[in-house]
């Protein structure tokens, strides 16, 4: 099958026969009246599949089953591109990427950075789009991750001035911190709420995915209060943290900001472990 053909949908929209208790001529051997050339297409008369029939069978049941592994994780992305143009952009990817079972873990991540650099995409902006999938792809990790552990409020509340200046926090599992070149975040809530997504304005976003239960949230925050997400995370204590990300003159100032990200953080669930210093 060609990339140009035109999609043959995955799920048919409908049935070229009725089926009922009354009407089924594979039930009572009525075979001879069960829409002949329809059956020729899917029953081989005789003999097997040659090797090089088998194989083009096998890729294109894989390639089905990639685009709908993929049409599941990114239906935003999905879509705004249309059944044809998305079908014929995972038809490129899975003959140009070497793919094998191990990599249907993460063929979300290879799908996006794809996207990023897809010709196809060029007229219609393929940095946001593929920003779009990561986001999405970002959700689907986050909503199958184990739900964090609840923190014990006791403990922290006797945390000294000392203990919480070196404190070393542990992200919550599914936590993942998402910076984008446009502002993403705020198309995709209009896209959930709307049904509508356009292009978004080209402005930095920066985005916390992060799992409360049964829901997976997302948390826009500004640049710094994202970089100091993104330091404690990676296993920084709270005061060199703060040190490096504020200049001098503005910790003062910062201070109360500083206070009021963390309270946050921590009663929505951003760390399962906080360990005083």
């Amino acid at each position: 099958m060609q990339a140009s053909a035109r999609r043959r949908s995955i799920v048919p929209r409908s049935c070229p026969w009725r089926l009922d208790e009354h009407a089924d001529p594979l039930e009572d051997g009525r075979t001879s009246d069960a829409a002949p050339d329809l059956l020729r297409d899917v029953v081989l008369p005789q003999g097997l599949l040659a090797s090089n029939d088998g194989l083009g069978v096998y890729r294109e049941m894989f390639r089905d089953r990639v685009e709908q592994l993929l049409a599941l994780r990114m239906p935003a992305v999905h879509e705004h591109l249309g059944a044809e143009r998305f079908h014929e952009l995972v038809h490129e990817y899975v003959v140009t990427h070497a793919m094998g079972s191990a990599n249907l873990a993460r063929i979300g991540e290879d799908f996006t950075r794809f996207l990023a650099g897809a010709r196809e995409l060029v007229a219609t902006g393929r940095g946001w789009i593929a920003e779009l999938a990561r986001l999405e792809c970002a959700i689907t990790r986050c909503a199958m991750a184990r739900t964090a552990a609840a923190l014990d409020e006791e403990e922290l509340a006797g945390f000294t001035l000392l203990e919480w200046e070196f404190a070393r926090f542990e992200p919550a599992p599914g936590l993942e911190l998402l910076a984008f070149d446009h502002a993403l975040d705020d198309a995709y809530s209009t896209w959930l709420h709307d049904g509508v997504l356009t292009k978004p304005k080209r402005r930095p976003q920066y985005v916390a995915i992060l799992r409360q239960g049964t829901q997976v949230q997302r948390a826009p925050m500004t640049r710094r209060a994202w970089n100091l997400l993104g330091s404690l995370c990676a296993g920084n204590a709270l005061l060199p943290a703060v040190v490096d990300e504020l200049d001098p003159a503005e910790r003062s100032a910062a201070e109360h900001r500083v206070r009021t990200w963390l309270s946050a953080w921590i009663t929505n669930g951003f760390f399962e472990r906080v360990q005083g210093g």
